[in-house]
């Protein structure tokens, strides 16, 4: 397969990555980009066909969205909030955590065809669309409204009502 993978980020398996990708001779197939500053992420999302999220700590995935936003194909375990974002055959693969076989054919598969990784770059600029800003805003006041409209404040016990249950509580004849 014609293929490059750029891997951002420094974790604990970083050295251990490093030393695989020389003993599996992949020196020129793979590099490790440790930290990314966040200017320098836009640049590099529009370089990329396939955007691989493999964690399963993502708990809203702003790198998943910055790289749909950018028009990539996704491949993401399937957890936490990623198959909010990552609809499957659609802009992309999920795969079952820590399953290489999983993540391997999902490669493989966007790897190879050109037209289907085109179309689900294609379905990630749709589906991002719900996550600008102004969507989120407006979900947000909707929200805010409603809970306003519904919520019927407690009825305000005059300071009499409080102590006397403050005291029947301490003292329940």
């Amino acid at each position: 397969l014609p293929f490059h993978f750029a891997i951002g980020g420094k974790g604990v398996l970083h050295d251990d990555l490093q030393a695989l990708i020389k003993k599996k001779k992949l020196t020129d197939k793979v590099s490790l980009l440790g930290f990314i500053p966040d200017e320098d992420l836009p640049p590099l999302h529009a370089l990329a066909d396939v955007f691989i999220m493999p964690g399963t700590a993502e708990l809203q995935s702003i790198s998943t969205m910055e790289a749909m936003a950018s028009g990539s194909a996704v491949i993401a375990a399937d957890a936490v909030a990623l198959p909010e974002l990552v609809k499957y055959k659609q802009n992309g693969f999920l795969c079952e955590p820590h399953n290489i076989d999983d993540y391997a054919a999902a490669i493989s598969t966007l790897f190879t065809d050109e037209t289907l990784r085109d179309e689900y770059g294609k379905e990630s600029l749709k589906i991002i669309q719900k996550h600008r800003i102004e969507n989120i805003i407006d979900t947000f006041v909707h929200i805010y409204d409603r809970a306003i409209k519904e919520h019927q404040p407690a009825p305000n016990p005059s300071l009499t009502d409080r102590v006397s249950e403050f005291v029947s509580r301490l003292n329940p004849l």
